[in-house]
């Protein structure tokens, strides 16, 4: 049986990702906190800052590596920026380190990254081949992606898997835009709601790794989004569909969202129109390209 360990697995993806996984494979997941056995995967200590890192983790066939801090869990302060580049860049240094020291050579290394990459770039429809944007989000993700390049001499194989909004009634962006429609029946697109943005369904998202791990052709730069971007305003509207009952859609103007967020404001006001190129061309089957039905999907499972 393979061997698969995930950095950054407490997380709402890696969450999501081990429960799948662990039907099949065995699943460690990289922790700085000792925990016991759950469900069919293991708990395995790490701790970067230190260089730590538990032997049997070393062992694995695949590293999926998606840690890294909440991009829009707080402001962007200097410090904050500074914490998000370095969550996500010192873990997977030190992960490649580490294995590079063992003689290990592990089979699949996956990493993770975001598609604000690709920065603000208006209706322009974006590949896997696409330049990278500018703006810290594209900054942040250059760094990110260049720290995983250091498994190139490690791992036989290697993906770097960018992702889109992650849709999930767990945690992400879906709980915070529909808190409104629960608590007053009120939803929000952003400014003029033009922009575009790319989303994917947690459970497409852990299929495209699944599938990774079985298809060796699978390699390189993978956009991880659904087949069909959407406006902010269309995706608010189909989110206020997909939800078992309606609320009354309003705009929150561009210049507020700016005084709020501060530069963080970008998360939401930048356009980014996103297309999986490659997994199309892979024949990857999409389960939720619908975003009414995958929101409906998500509320029902409490997914």
């Amino acid at each position: 049986m393979q061997k698969i360990i995930i950095a950054g697995g407490s997380g709402l993806i890696g969450k999501r990702l081990a429960h799948i996984l662990s039907s099949t494979y065995e699943v460690g997941i990289l922790t700085r906190n000792k925990a016991q056995a759950a469900e069919n995967f293991k708990y395995l200590h790490w701790n970067p800052d230190l260089a730590e890192i538990q032997d049997e983790a070393l062992d694995a066939d695949v590293i999926i590596n998606l840690a890294g801090a909440g991009i829009a869990d707080r402001r962007w302060t200097t410090s904050r920026k500074d914490e998000l580049i370095k969550s996500r860049v010192d873990p997977t240094v030190f992960l490649a380190k580490a294995f590079q020291q063992s003689g290990k050579k592990p089979s699949l290394y996956i990493g993770a990254s975001a598609i604000g990459f690709y920065g603000d770039r208006g209706n322009e429809i974006l590949d896997e081949g696409s330049a990278p944007g500018k703006g810290f989000l594209s900054t942040c993700g250059k760094q990110w992606e260049n720290a995983s390049e250091a498994f190139m001499g490690v791992a036989q194989r290697n993906i770097i898997l960018r992702i889109g909004i992650v849709m999930s009634s767990k945690g992400g962006a879906l709980p915070k835009i529909i808190k409104s429609a629960y608590l007053g029946r009120l939803l929000n697109y952003f400014g003029y709601g033009h922009q575009y943005q790319s989303w994917i369904h947690i459970d497409d998202l852990c299929g495209i790794m699944r599938e990774a791990v079985q298809n060796p052709t699978y390699q390189g730069i993978i956009n991880g989004v659904s087949p069909h971007s959407m406006t902010n305003k269309d995706m608010t509207l189909a989110i206020n569909e997909g939800l078992p009952f309606r609320s009354l859609i309003i705009p929150v103007p561009a210049f507020m969202l700016k005084m709020l967020l501060g530069e963080m404001s970008h998360v939401v006001l930048d356009s980014t129109r996103v297309v999986p190129k490659k997994l199309i061309d892979y024949g990857f089957t999409f389960k939720h390209t619908d975003l009414k039905s995958a929101v409906a999907d998500l509320i029902r499972r409490d997914l």
